[in-house]
């Protein structure tokens, strides 16, 4: 179970992992701060481990996530059902798909992956490096709780 809920921190967080990616004990994302399920997440998404999150990682993600290898896009219900099967709250699960569907079209696509992209990359320069990320994500994260 400890397991599951790592790999769900994010938005974007089922990714497939090596054992010597994951830490020795995993603790429940719902005791954690939001700057660690930040460090978390982060860890996740950057499967070549150089401190930067690319956008083929982040695209990576986007698939890792869909319901279904086939689908176009990630349905708000799907996206908030796994946010909360990995311990967030419904509230935190909507705030934070509201925030990344950029078009407000109740689905996420490769587009609002890749807009998602770009607010990480907070200095404009194409690159998410870790404290990017890390400083959005849990500013994102401590405004979904704030919310609810």
């Amino acid at each position: 179970m400890e397991i599951m809920k790592f790999l769900g921190i994010l938005l974007i967080s089922v990714l497939p992992l090596t054992l010597t990616q994951l830490p020795t004990q995993l603790p429940a994302l719902s005791s954690l701060p939001n700057f660690q399920v930040a460090n978390l997440t982060f860890r996740v998404i950057d499967r070549n481990n150089n401190g930067i999150m690319e956008l083929t990682e982040c695209n990576t993600s986007f698939n890792t996530f869909k319901r279904y290898p086939t689908d176009n896009s990630i349905a708000r219900d799907w996206f908030v059902a796994r946010m909360v099967s990995f311990s967030h709250t419904q509230t935190v699960g909507d705030y934070v798909f509201t925030h990344y569907d950029r078009d407000s079209d109740n689905d996420l696509d490769v587009s609002d992956f890749n807009a998602m992209y770009t607010l990480f990359d907070k200095n404009g320069n194409g690159v998410v490096v870790r404290e990017e990320f890390i400083r959005y994500y849990d500013q994102l994260l401590t405004n979904a709780t704030l919310s609810g």
